[in-house]
């Protein structure tokens, strides 16, 4: 069974640990209780194929800001949290992905697997400081998915755990093909030669 280990940032009180919680235990926690740092394993089916998930909640309080780096470079996916109603949440991503870009030394989000999970959908429309439109040209500019979800009701949780997954494998997929197309070419060189 493979594994997937996937790290959930955002900033503080954006619903990381009740979204974690809800998909891997199926509880609903209502109360803020500011996490440190926590890890949870699930067996899953995604596509089909089983997967055994090391899901590790983060926090998102500034106090905690030199303990990304490790929680960055220890992750294979990331589930960027924010809140809808929360606009400075949805801004406070761009912090997150400059540190993402810069401990796995890339250039953009299109070579690491990442999912900007907009929480809280379930709120009134009139709560939201961040419309699905922009949250959606955000992902699309960063080359990243996106999905909405509710921790309370239940909604699109299992779709943001699944696509993180989903981006892990694809990652996995592209770094394979690009390791082994030299190493084939080689193999025919070889072949080729012949000793007398």
């Amino acid at each position: 069974m493979a594994e997937s280990r996937l790290t959930v940032m955002g900033d503080g009180g954006v619903g990381k640990s009740a979204l974690t919680i809800r998909y891997t235990l199926g509880n609903y926690v209502d109360d803020y209780d500011p996490t440190v740092e926590d890890t949870y394993r699930k067996a899953a089916s995604v596509d089909g194929t089983s997967a055994m998930l090391i899901i590790l909640d983060t926090a998102g309080q500034e106090q905690y800001s030199m303990m990304r780096d490790s929680w960055m470079r220890a992750g294979d996916a990331f589930l960027l949290i924010f809140d809808v109603t929360s606009r400075n949440s949805f801004e406070q991503l761009d912090e997150f992905i400059q540190g993402l870009l810069r401990v796995k030394d890339v250039d953009s989000c299109a070579r690491v697997p990442v999912v900007l999970v907009g929480n809280k959908c379930d709120l009134p429309e009139e709560e939201r400081q961040v419309s699905t439109a922009e949250a959606q040209e955000k992902a699309k500019s960063l080359g990243c998915a996106y999905c909405e979800a509710s921790a309370k009701m239940a909604i699109g949780i299992d779709e943001a755990f699944e696509t993180a997954v989903r981006q892990h494998r694809q990652h996995l997929a592209e770094s394979e093909g690009k390791e082994t197309t030299p190493r084939r070419r080689k193999l025919a060189l070889t072949k080729q030669c012949v000793l007398l």
